[in-house]
């Protein structure tokens, strides 16, 4: 299924009293499905998140911590070998 980020806005339509064909390929009328106004929305079980957990964010997260934490220990291994090397050279 395609991703449309102007699914629910009004189209242009140039004939005002009806629609083209384009129009009834690609954006077909539906009612939306009537839920009762009285009832309250139910409620979650207790193992289950209201809404689900942003995981792009997440891996974002981790993933900059693994290269922050990847690129100290190069730095200080390359250090070690610059100070090896320079504590060589001073003798």
């Amino acid at each position: 299924m395609v991703y449309d980020p102007q699914r629910d806005q009004p189209r242009y339509r140039p004939s005002g009293n009806g629609s083209s064909v384009v129009d009834t390929l690609l954006d077909p009328v539906t009612a939306p499905p009537q839920t009762g106004h009285g009832e309250p929305p139910p409620t979650p079980d207790p193992g289950m998140a209201p809404e689900p957990p942003n995981a792009w964010s997440e891996r974002l997260l981790y993933s900059v911590g693994i290269s922050t934490v990847l690129g100290a220990a190069v730095g200080l291994v390359v250090l070690g070998l610059l100070w090896r090397a320079w504590k060589r050279r001073s003798r």
